[in-house]
């Protein structure tokens, strides 16, 4: 509809009322329709976690340079190859395999008992902040790990199972309520 209203120097201007309606995309559905938060992931989105994430990285790095002293066959040149396949495994498993809520939480009422740590992750909402930065630092960690060893092709296609490892769940559709 078309409304009219007085301007200034007394012209009349014509606006256009729009109405606007939210659009559902197809990859953002919510598996979970709960008005309480999900204690399992709502500390992923809490002030300073993602620094937390980084640096306990680092430090995984710099302990790994302390055992490097004592064990001499774990040499320098594979750190970051170590620790980027460590992280696959270990991510694999707690995002990818195991599902539920590690605690018990009576009023989920078991709500989360069928879903990974990855599809409680933001309801299941696809392309948010955390599942971005959850998929980008697998990626930065293979660049580190590749660079190291001077993209050595043995090295790199350990580097790039691990990879595979971690983002194919991720990217790849999953609604265990369809099944």
């Amino acid at each position: 509809s078309t409304q009219s209203t007085w301007g200034p120097f007394n012209r009349i201007i014509e606006t256009k009322e729009l109405l606007i309606m939210p659009l559902k995309k197809s990859w953002s559905y919510s598996k979970i329709e709960s008005d309480e938060p999900n204690p399992n992931v709502e500390w992923l989105g809490q002030k300073g976690f993602w620094f937390f994430y980084a640096c306990l990285i680092v430090i995984v790095r710099i302990v790994y340079g302390g055992i490097e002293i004592v064990f001499p066959f774990f040499t320098a040149v594979y750190a970051w190859t170590y620790i980027h396949c460590i992280h696959a495994g270990v991510s694999f498993l707690i995002m990818h395999v195991w599902k539920g809520v590690p605690f018990i939480n009576l009023s989920d009422q078991g709500a989360y008992d069928a879903l990974t740590f990855w599809d409680q992750i933001d309801n299941g909402l696809q392309f948010t902040t955390n599942r971005k930065i959850l998929t980008t630092i697998p990626c930065i960690l293979f660049i580190m790990a590749s660079n190291d060893t001077n993209w050595d092709l043995a090295v790199l296609a350990i580097n790039l199972v691990a990879l595979a490892f971690e983002l194919a769940p991720k990217l790849l559709p999953n609604n265990p309520k369809a099944s």
